[in-house]
């Protein structure tokens, strides 16, 4: 086979592209993971402003600010929805030793 293993299709060591698969790094950069970090502590500082901000707008009649602290402190509303199935009762199957019935041969059995 054109230099995979023929178990897995992995490239076999000493096949050019093996090479090229070995030298990538998997996970985040470590600048990135800084950059993260750094951008989460900026946003931590200033929430107690920003939630000071949402209160005062939501009091002043800003409708949005109060469903966003609403939304935040007491959860969002469930949403119910009803599913109706229209399926025909010939298409059940019950299965017993081996042996399977539809709904009507069922009906007629009894």
């Amino acid at each position: 086979m054109d230099g995979r293993d023929p178990n897995t299709g992995r490239f076999s060591k000493g096949h050019p592209d093996f090479v090229k698969a070995a030298g990538v790094k998997s996970g985040r950069p470590r600048e990135l993971k800084r950059q993260v970090r750094d951008a989460l502590d900026l946003a931590e500082a200033a929430m107690p402003s920003i939630f000071a901000t949402l209160v005062e707008l939501a009091k002043s009649g800003n409708v949005q600010a109060a469903n966003i602290l609403i939304e935040r402190i007491y959860g969002k509303p469930r949403q119910e929805s009803t599913v109706t199935m229209n399926v025909p009762k010939e298409t059940f199957v019950l299965i017993t030793g081996g042996e399977s019935k539809t709904a009507r041969d069922l009906k007629n059995d009894a």
